[in-house]
């Protein structure tokens, strides 16, 4: 996408062999907040990968940056707690 400033989503859709919609849902994820994606980066295991899954990113990414960081922190709480209640089985 870098090379060509003309690329649309829809030409780049085509490039990617996927929908318009699915770029722009993947174009979305850019508007988290870098200390989010940072943190989703470091993500290594499956378990957390599907915990903080593409649709739950992109209900934080459609909200203001203050937000974005509360809505995660209660998220992070949320896996933190099922992950310790499934841990000890």
């Amino acid at each position: 996408m870098h090379e060509d400033a003309e690329l649309s989503f829809p030409k780049l859709a085509k490039q990617e062999r996927l929908t318009k919609a699915r770029v722009s849902q993947m174009m979305q994820l850019a508007l988290l907040s870098r200390k989010i994606q940072q943190h989703l980066k470091s993500l290594h295991d499956e378990k957390s990968i599907q915990f903080f899954s593409v649709r739950k990113r992109r209900r934080i990414a459609a909200l203001p940056s203050q937000q974005q960081t509360q809505e995660f922190a209660r998220l992070k709480e949320t896996y933190a707690s099922k992950d310790h209640r499934f841990g000890s089985r």
